[in-house]
């Protein structure tokens, strides 16, 4: 990946993972890499359906069989943990703003 300034300019690579690493640090996310977010948009988009051809085009691989690696997952956990991680953002920012992320125990 590149990152420019305004004016074309490229960025150093460490000013795009530190600023990245301070994002998931206030969200109260585990560190992961920016890399990963790549990965895991193979893997979810594969798990949904999207045709391999799409999904490697969409990522910029070299050929398909780059992108055949992701889909080593298998497809029925792959579609199990979707709905999750689709839902995980939205259960922390509900949580954060005073709203209930877990059903309460009943008395």
């Amino acid at each position: 990946m590149l990152f420019v300034n305004p004016d074309g300019t490229t960025l150093h690579p460490s000013r795009i993972t530190d600023a990245f690493a301070i994002y998931l640090r206030r969200a109260g996310l585990p560190p992961i890499q920016l890399r990963d977010l790549r990965h895991g948009t193979a893997t979810l988009t594969l798990a949904a359906g999207i045709e391999i051809r799409t999904v490697s085009a969409m990522l910029r691989h070299s050929s398909i069989a780059v992108t055949g690696l992701y889909s080593s997952v298998t497809t029925g956990l792959a579609h199990e943990a979707a709905p999750t991680i689709n839902d995980a953002p939205r259960a922390r920012w509900r949580g954060r703003h005073g709203r209930r992320t877990a059903p309460q125990q009943q008395r």
